[in-house]
């Protein structure tokens, strides 16, 4: 189950990247605002998709393994597994999007309360060192960190945002805010 997991994990870091690659050479508003849904998206996509091959052991637990003793607890961190899966792919996206924005330092601080947080839990909570919370642990782990990131992005897009601003993003899409076709003075001219 854990081999699955960490492939999983494999499949949706590359988001990241294409975050930090495609953000940087937007074009225009509208085009950055259509990127960091597509990366929002595709991580949260990317989740749920990784994450279903860890439910198959609630349904079919002996395409992982013949060995019936191993079912039960294959069972039981299934839901943990896919819920973290699920967090983990809405982790990365918001993470690409965190470091495109250049929150680097804001990363690293949050990094330190999560594993503060988790090791609370750890020490608590799954002092018992049963199986089944030490995947509730992973689950802690990534609902915490999609916590800070969507409470950052919140701040970036929408607080820090003038009323204006916010007003333009969402007529944008149908071509009636500054971010559409039209040239402005500060567009630079059509080649």
């Amino acid at each position: 189950m854990y081999a699955c997991w960490c492939i999983g994990t494999f499949v949706i870091t590359p988001l990241e990247q294409c975050a930090l690659a495609f953000l940087s050479n937007a074009r225009s508003e509208f085009e950055r605002t259509e990127l960091k849904r597509m990366i929002m998206a595709g991580g949260t996509l990317l989740g749920i998709s990784a994450g279903s091959v860890l439910l198959v052991p609630l349904l079919a637990p002996y395409m992982f393994t013949a060995d019936t003793a191993l079912w039960a607890p294959m069972r039981s961190v299934a839901l943990p597994g896919f819920i973290s899966m699920v967090m983990a792919g809405i982790d990365v996206g918001m993470n690409g999007l965190l470091l495109a924005e250049g929150q680097v330092a804001y990363m690293a601080r949050a990094m330190l309360i999560n594993l503060g947080a988790t090791a609370v839990y750890m020490f608590t909570r799954g002092r018992s060192g049963t199986l089944v919370d030490v995947w509730w642990g992973l689950v802690f782990f990534f609902c915490i960190r999609a916590a800070q990131g969507a409470t950052k992005l919140l701040q970036i897009y929408v607080l820090d945002k003038p009323p204006r601003a916010r007003c333009d993003m969402d007529l944008a899409p149908r071509g009636l805010g500054p971010s559409s076709t039209m040239l402005s003075i500060d567009d630079p001219k059509p080649a």
